[in-house]
């Protein structure tokens, strides 16, 4: 082999650290908190005030990119390269467990203030909002009855997504390292698997076939959410093969995509699926991850996707629980609750998740 094709060979080899997957998950982060406001104000005052116009535009052009699906797929994706790093269990679950809990624990103390302040929401309840911090310390999301008819009805309804999360690593930690054994027909089978499985839970809920108990069930189960983790699991498999081809044409799946997200707006498609149509489901995944790696390395110093993740829902509460979009001009409330969030998730960062981190690695 001559040098001048050795090196041809050298830059198109895969590397797996070259890419721009921070900004695609503080995206992610943005898209849920930004379009949760915007859904619930909109629905509950309205969106005929001024400027509501602009804000229901910025909306509909978010819900394109569903942050959810986002934020799995990477979870799967960068799955992969942790199980082939990490020596055993005992060393996947500590550092999941830093990951996750840390941030977590202080949200809901901080959570817990934030509720014990406000006049007569805990009155009498205090046992009751215990019981649920502990339930939700450990990753286990509900709303106590004293609470559901407390501003928006959740005290942090982002956080059902957590425990999913919480699953996906347990079933992570089952498997193991026996999946990266798997034989490419596999990877393939399980992948349309696990497409149909997220039909299947579709089909059920909408059939309405399901009493209250078990459709909340499955909500808060990884079952119809697995297709997402395990897309991205299934293009760090074919990294080399499937995605490096796929980055190359980054810009075209992208334009593909909008233009069939713009098409189901407009003309209402009612495609089957779980949380999104199974085309998004899919789709979504792969954009992501090719746009992850043909835009090139792109990395961020500070994480702050989970403090907004976090801290978004109950600022949610509070701006309902106040009553402002009834007090203010739409367009200035809402760019206070932005900062308001990103304030949070910047301390969130630098006083606690950054250090706790570097005692992860």
């Amino acid at each position: 082999m001559t040098e001048r094709a050795a090196g041809r060979k050298n830059t198109t080899q895969f590397v797996f650290a070259e890419n721009s997957l921070d900004i695609l998950r503080l995206f992610a982060a943005l898209q849920i908190a930004i379009t949760h406001y915007l859904n619930l104000t909109m629905l509950t005052y309205g969106k005929d005030g001024p400027g509501d116009g602009l804000l229901l535009g910025f909306k509909r052009a978010l819900t394109l990119f569903p942050g959810l699906i986002i934020l799995f797929s990477i979870s799967g994706f960068l799955m992969g390269e942790t199980l082939m790093r990490t020596q055993n269990r005992k060393i996947f679950a500590q550092k999941r467990i830093l990951r996750l809990y840390p941030a977590l624990w202080v949200n809901i103390v901080l959570t817990m203030g934030m509720l014990s302040l406000l006049p007569g929401v805990v009155s009498g309840h205090g046992k009751d909002l215990l019981t649920w911090a502990v339930v939700q310390g450990v990753g286990l999301a509900y709303t106590p009855s004293f609470l559901q008819a407390f501003a928006i009805e959740s005290i942090n309804g982002t956080l059902w997504a957590l425990m999913v999360e919480i699953q996906l690593y347990v079933l992570v930690a089952v498997v193991w390292k026996r999946c990266l054994a798997w034989k490419d027909r596999t990877w393939h089978v399980l992948l349309v698997l696990t497409a149909l499985l997220n039909l299947a839970c579709g089909l059920l809920k909408n059939s309405g076939a399901l009493p209250g108990a078990a459709a909340s069930l499955l909500d808060r189960s990884f079952l119809p959410y697995l297709v997402w983790f395990f897309a991205g699991l299934y293009l760090w498999h074919f990294k080399e093969t499937i995605l490096q081809k796929l980055t190359g044409k980054w810009f075209i799946l992208l334009i593909v995509f909008i233009c069939y997200k713009v098409c189901w707006q407009t003309f209402g498609w009612k495609l089957p699926g779980y949380y999104a149509d199974l085309v998004t489901s899919l789709l979504l995944p792969v954009v992501v991850l090719a746009c992850a790696y043909g835009w090139k390395k792109h990395r961020l110093k500070n994480d702050l996707s989970d403090g907004i993740f976090l801290y978004h829902w109950p600022l949610i509460n509070l701006v309902f629980y106040w009553n402002l979009p009834k007090k203010m001009h739409h367009i200035p409330l809402f760019l206070l609750y932005v900062a308001g969030f990103l304030a949070l998730a910047c301390a969130s960062w630098f006083l606690l998740e950054r250090h706790v981190l570097k005692r992860k690695r």
